[in-house]
């Protein structure tokens, strides 16, 4: 392959990951109005120490490092996002 056909192959990848985020997002204003109305902190540790264990348990080790820092920057986002709308 050449190089333009890998990047027009992370291009169709990185469309995905886009809507995906959006998606993400959305039902992440959901889970913050929840929190908000329930009077919930938005941080709960123990959850996203489960998510990164679920996401990094059948992954190739090399790279397991990686998913955990997407992981923790794309949860450090979703609570930010949460606590911009309280």
């Amino acid at each position: 392959m050449s190089l333009e056909e890998y990047r027009a192959e992370l291009d169709k990848v990185d469309k995905v990951l886009e809507e995906n985020f959006v998606r993400r997002m959305q039902i992440v204003a959901k889970i913050g109005e929840y929190k908000r109305q329930n009077g919930i902190p938005t941080l709960d540790a123990g959850r996203e120490a489960k998510v990164l264990e679920k996401h990094t348990k059948d992954i190739a080790p090399e790279f397991v490092p990686y998913m955990e820092e997407y992981f923790k920057a794309m949860m450090a986002i979703s609570r930010k996002y949460q606590d911009d709308n309280r």
